[in-house]
This record gives C-alpha cells, sequence and structure tokens, in this order.
C-alpha cells in the first residue's frame, strides 16, 4: 500500500495547492511568477509525502498469528513512532454498555484495496510503460525528422538556433533537445519580414524558456498522475503561460502590438507532439485578448508571489497530513480487525482495547500480553 499512499498523497496535496494557486491568481501576478508557482505545486505535491513528518502514523502493523500453544496472539510489523491516540475511559470487555464498541463492517473499497494491490500496481506499471513507450517513439521520429532536413544557422537576440525547414506537418514550432531547433515552413516565407522575425521571436522565447524539458517532464508524471484531474489542469495552465510569456517577449522586441495580435489570428499549426510548442498554442482567444490589454497594475513579482502562495498552502499542508495520517491508519485497523474477523468470526471489539493493544506495540522491550480485543 506504499506507493498506492504517496501516490493518493500527492493527488491530494496537488489540489490543495491548486486552491491556493487560484487564490494567487486573483492578485495579479507575473506571468513568471505563476509558472514559477505552478512548478512549486508540482515540487511540494511530489516531496512532500517523502517527508517523515508527512508518513509518521501512530500505529504499527498488527496481524494474528498462533502461537506455540495454538492461541491466536497479534504480532508486530512495521515499528512507527508514539504518536497521541485518544482512548475511552470505558473498558467494553468490562462494562458492555459503557465502552465504544468498534463494530466491524465489512468495506468494500478497502476490501478492493488490500485485495487487489498487486493487480493495481500492474495497471499502473502497464499504463506507464504505454505513456513512456509512445513518448520515446514520437521523439524518435521527431530527432531523426531533424537530422533529414535540410537546416541553416540563425541568429535570433543575441543567440544561435538551427532553423530546420520542411518538416512535413509542422508549421511553426519549437525544440530544445540535443539542440535548439526552430521548425519552419516555406509557407511562413510568404509572411512579411517583420511578422516573419515575430514568428522565430516567438519560438527563440520557448526555447530560453526550456518548454520541451518541460513537456517531457510532465509527460513522464502523467505515469503516476494519470487519474489526477489537477494534473491536466497544471499541464494546460503551464502551457499557457508559456505561451503568454513568449507573446510578450515578441511584442517587447518588435513593439508590434496590434499587429502581432492580427498575425496570431492569421497563424495556423501541424501536429501536437508534447516537446514542441507551436505558434498557435493553447486558447488563441486568451493570448489575443492579453497582447491586446494593458495592464495599469503592476505585476506582482516572484518573490513575493512565492512567499503568498506558500502562506496559503500551509493550511492546505495540514489538512492534507491529517487526511492522509487518518486514511492509513483506517485502513491499518481495518485491515488488523478483518484478521480478527476471519479467525474468530467476531463482530464486535472493545475500542479501548484495541487502541491499547496498539500503544503496548511501541516499545520493543514490552512483551504482547495483550489478547485480540474482545
Amino acid at each position: 500500500m506504499s506507493l498506492l499512499s504517496y501516490i493518493c498523497s500527492t493527488i491530494l496535496l496537488s489540489w490543495m495547492g491548486l486552491a491556493a494557486y487560484f487564490l494567487l491568481r486573483a492578485l495579479r501576478p507575473s506571468f513568471a511568477a505563476r509558472r514559477a508557482t505552478l512548478w512549486l505545486v508540482l515540487a511540494v505535491s511530489l516531496i512532500l509525502p517523502l517527508t517523515p513528518p508527512f508518513t509518521q502514523t501512530n500505529y504499527r502493523h498488527i496481524s494474528l498469528q498462533k502461537d506455540a500453544q495454538g492461541n491466536l496472539a497479534p504480532t508486530l510489523h512495521s515499528p512507527v513512532p508514539l504518536g497521541a491516540t485518544d482512548i475511552q475511559d470505558f473498558c467494553h470487555c468490562e462494562q458492555p454498555h459503557a465502552g465504544d464498541v468498534i463494530l466491524y463492517q465489512t468495506s468494500r473499497v478497502y476490501d478492493f484495496l488490500l485485495r487487489n494491490q498487486f493487480i493495481l500496481m500492474v495497471m499502473l506499471t502497464g499504463i506507464g510503460f504505454l505513456l513512456t513507450l509512445r513518448m520515446f517513439v514520437q521523439l524518435g521520429r521527431l530527432l531523426w525528422r531533424t537530422r533529414r532536413h535540410r537546416a541553416e544557422w540563425v541568429e535570433l537576440d543575441g543567440g544561435h538556433v538551427r532553423l530546420v525547414r520542411d518538416v512535413p506537418g509542422l508549421s511553426a514550432a519549437s525544440l530544445r533537445l540535443g539542440g535548439k531547433y526552430i521548425f519552419w515552413s516555406t509557407a511562413l516565407d510568404q509572411l512579411s519580414t517583420d511578422d516573419q522575425v515575430a514568428v522565430m521571436l516567438h519560438e527563440y522565447s520557448h526555447i530560453r524558456q526550456y518548454n520541451s524539458w518541460e513537456k517531457i517532464f510532465l509527460v513522464l508524471l502523467q505515469l503516476v498522475w494519470w487519474v489526477n484531474p489537477a494534473f491536466y489542469f497544471i499541464s494546460k495552465e503551464l502551457e499557457l503561460l508559456s505561451e503568454y510569456t513568449a507573446d510578450a517577449y515578441a511584442v517587447g522586441q518588435t513593439g508590434m502590438r496590434k499587429h502581432y495580435a492580427s498575425l496570431l489570428l492569421r497563424m495556423k499549426t501541424g501536429e501536437a507532439f508534447a516537446p514542441l510548442q507551436f505558434f498557435k498554442g493553447s486558447r488563441l482567444r486568451n493570448r489575443v485578448e492579453t497582447v491586446l490589454q494593458v495592464r495599469a497594475t503592476p505585476y506582482m513579482q516572484l518573490a513575493p508571489a512565492l512567499m503568498i502562495w506558500l502562506a496559503l498552502m500551509l493550511p492546505g499542508e495540514l489538512l492534507a497530513k491529517a487526511i492522509v495520517q487518518d486514511q492509513l491508519q483506517e485502513i491499518q485497523v481495518y485491515e488488523f480487525l478483518t484478521e480478527c474477523n476471519q479467525e474468530t468470526g467476531q463482530m464486535e471489539f472493545c475500542r479501548k482495547c484495541t487502541y491499547e493493544l496498539y500503544e503496548n506495540c511501541y516499545n520493543d522491550a514490552v512483551e504482547m500480553p495483550c489478547e485480540p480485543p474482545r
């Protein structure tokens, strides 16, 4: 259950991080600040569940095994540091109607997870393998095309890139992988010189942003998060922000705001492949409106935006930690009581004795005098 628990924890944290991102976005941060914040959402979501404070639980895993006399006795697995557990003052064993009773009931969700752990892992691995294979096949095909078609060196804003002409299905796109490439269709030669420069500057901005590596990382992340709706929003948002940044870069270098907006409407795109960034990109209408809009209020810069996001994320992080730990503990208790039920047919368990049993297991030097809770 450890890998499944990790995946569920990262998904939950990604939702918490996105909620904080939406609050931050209302303060109108810069495009760079928004991109950095989304990458911080990914980093926190993927790394935080691996830290001990997040993974620590209150219980050890306990199962029932028969001792030398053939009696059932609890057996310890995976020691975990002591944590606070609320125990009722009454014992159901001594006062049957006064204590708090755990009534064992089967859970389809928990039973499914416990019974199909191996199948779930095979499914996740299989889907991940197919997605990875698809990406590398497309990537190899693209790199083969860059070697096969005619290329020339061009200089843009003090940098040098290779201009690859007439790749089938590509109009204007960029790639930074084993070199810096801009894909160029001969149809674009019909544009005016200023328009051609604007298109190249836009694609050069994608190269400067390392968008190809970003896309490859997101494809790999999809192996883990293909069931996470937040992943698809983050991917689209990063793509849109990279387009905003590239548009702003082209407008800043050429100074043709209205002309550039009309150029966006006239551009066409070819086939879509993750490491490529196309000139048109996604949500064209939003891009045109952003290019034409002159903001009266200043942008929030990177450092304040990240600090505000961290402050907004802290309550969500604590909530996610509590939810994950509670769920892990519930699964452990359920698994233990299921074993008791299968061995003895017992349906009611004393809550106090159950949790005392766990507490007695925190010290390795303490023997296990406890019997299964009655």
